[in-house]
């Protein structure tokens, strides 16, 4: 059993291509059932793949989850592009 969402929670969502194939990721994020955020990769690097591949390759942190869980125990959650650093070839730090 998943343990109930708790106010102030942060989550980080990334994606990896890690196969360095050309690729196209799209994020979308629900919380409470209501979509809270869509996120498209950035343009570069082109098709999402490393000029100089490495064993982590491309990396997109590709948003900034904070979750609001009311007096009701309803959840919802504010959704936000990572604005800087989004992008790194072989860095797998978050």
């Amino acid at each position: 059993m998943a343990r109930p969402a708790r106010e102030g929670e942060t989550f980080r969502v990334m994606a990896q291509n890690f196969s360095n194939q050309a690729a196209q990721p799209h994020v979308f994020v629900y919380c409470g059932g209501q979509r809270a955020g869509a996120f498209d990769a950035p343009a570069l690097p082109t098709d999402f793949v490393s000029a100089t591949p490495g064993a982590f390759g491309v990396m997109w942190r590709a948003a900034d989850i904070v979750t609001h869980v009311d007096a009701t125990g309803n959840v919802s959650c504010d959704a936000a592009a990572v604005s800087s650093d989004s992008i790194t070839i072989d860095n797998p730090k978050f």
